[in-house]
This record gives C-alpha cells, structure tokens and sequence, in this order.
C-alpha cells in the first residue's frame, strides 16, 4: 500500500513513528495530524487543534500521547 496516495495533495512537514512501531503520525499544510495504523496504512483519526501549519509532530516516549506543534508557535497534546 501506497500512503502517499492518500495525503499526496498536501504538503506534509513532519512525520513520527510510536515507540512500538504501530502507529505512525503525519502533520503539515493543511493543519491536521493524521494517525496512521502501520500495518495497513489507514487512518485512525485525525486531529485538528491548529489554525495554521503543523511544524512537528512527536510521540512521547513514555507514555501514549502525542505533541504537535504549529508555526504560530502553538503547541497541542492529544492521546
């Protein structure tokens, strides 16, 4: 499977994969973070907590959350 089929309209600026590998996390352009199953290559859900462009994205390490950060120098914690 091809992921890029699903987001190749957008820009993507950063992109993240969870400690145990089974989920992967894209931001970019169009304000979003996507979480991805890596084993199929679907989204799982889809945050949108900035107003403008996501700059990074970034599992923690020690637990199930997730920081993403956006060029208005905003940043948001989602699980």
């Amino acid at each position: 499977m091809d992921v890029s089929k699903e987001v190749n309209s957008v820009k993507v600026t950063s992109c993240h994969f969870s400690l145990d590998g089974k989920l992967l996390t894209s931001g970019g352009h169009d304000k979003e973070a996507i979480l991805w199953y890596t084993d199929t290559l679907k989204p799982k859900s889809t945050l949108e907590e900035h107003s403008v462009l996501i700059t990074d994205v970034r599992f923690s390490p020690s637990m199930p959350r997730l920081a993403t950060s956006s060029f208005n120098k905003t940043v948001s914690l989602g699980c």
